[in-house]
């Protein structure tokens, strides 16, 4: 009778601590999407700062050019 008791205390023992487990995981798989997320969003704003960029550089040869064809 002792041992069977044993036992289901063990039992409640596992199920606790798989249900500590389980939290644990689903907590780590949310923050793992949240840190997906940011890094989407990272690498769409680094995007869009390199077209910026782009536009920037072809703006200063388009002064660069004037300039020098004015001095021609």
């Amino acid at each position: 009778d002792s041992t069977i008791l044993a036992h289901e205390d063990k039992i409640a023992s596992l199920k606790f601590k798989i249900k500590s487990l389980k939290q644990h995981l689903h907590k780590a798989l949310q923050d793992l999407r949240h840190k997906g997320n940011a890094s989407t969003a990272q690498d769409i704003y680094i995007l869009r700062l390199e077209v910026i960029v782009e536009q920037l550089k072809k703006r200063i040869r388009e002064i660069t050019d004037k300039k020098l064809s004015q001095i021609n």
